[in-house]
């Protein structure tokens, strides 16, 4: 137990330091996962074929690059219309405010709502996804002595703002353990209880792709009135997301990854 906000691992309890030095995120290479057992998931794939698309991105023939879960490459168009942004900047007298300040911006909002199956109106275009969550857990009705289940390893932009709410109303945080069997759905399932307020959760987690069964984790979630919010930063734009099937409380999401930010 840490006096600034108790913090437990759900079922087999691992050795946790201090909030302050955050060695509790488990940065160490991930060398004990059971690949047998991860390739005892059977996803569910759907393929399909499609045309070289080199041409739209400024990539090389000698190169293949396969990292967005890292790192999207730009698109061309996307440093054109940086370098437009560039020039305008340098003759502000040519900006046409109501293309700069709306146009664009409402452009942006229908393009990903049309991704996630929402009406535009309710995207926010925010600087980061730890701005969307440190949004959710301002706004998010949480009470002192509930909890908040987390995932083990799970990126920190989904995790430091829960720390701080943590601290500040006397929070228990719950991570639930990497899965022996390599299977998280079952083991959040478990973790989520009478007092759990929220339950915030990857779409994919980052260290190893796993993909999580947000549907059921909802429908547990729905049955203790906790709310779910969802990062969905390392998957959105390679796996499909809908939000009228899900029916998450927040889904935040940054753009630099798959959705080619």
């Amino acid at each position: 137990m840490i006096n600034t906000g108790r913090i437990y691992h759900h079922k087999q309890v691992k050795a946790i330091t201090s909030i302050e030095n955050n060695n509790y995120l488990g940065y160490s290479p991930p060398d004990y996962i059971d690949l047998g057992a991860m390739t005892r998931m059977e996803p569910k794939l759907t393929t399909h074929q499609i045309d070289c698309q080199r041409h739209l991105f400024s990539i090389s023939p000698e190169i293949t690059y396969l990292n967005c879960a890292y790192f999207s490459p730009a698109l061309n168009t996307q440093a054109e219309a940086g370098l437009d942004s560039i020039e305008q900047k340098r003759h502000p007298w040519t900006i046409e405010s109501n293309e700069t300040f709306f146009s664009m911006p409402d452009k942006c909002r229908a393009a990903f709502a049309k991704i996630v199956d929402i009406d535009s109106r309710n995207v926010a275009l925010i600087p980061s996804a730890s701005y969307g969550v440190n949004l959710a857990a301002s706004n998010l009705p949480i009470q002192p002595g509930q909890n908040i289940v987390l995932l083990e390893e799970q990126f920190p932009s989904n995790v430091y703002a829960w720390l701080e709410l943590a601290k500040r109303k006397n929070l228990e945080i719950i991570f639930v353990e990497r899965p022996e069997d390599g299977s998280w759905n079952d083991h959040i399932i478990d973790a989520i209880n009478s007092h759990t307020a929220v339950v915030s959760v990857p779409h994919s987690h980052w260290t190893d792709g796993y993909a999580i069964n947000l549907e059921d984790i909802r429908a547990k979630a729905r049955q203790h009135h906790a709310a779910l919010v969802v990062d969905a930063t390392q998957s959105l734009g390679a796996k499909p997301f809908s939000v009228k099937d899900i029916q998450p409380d927040f889904l935040i999401s940054s753009g630099y990854k798959w959705l080619l930010g």
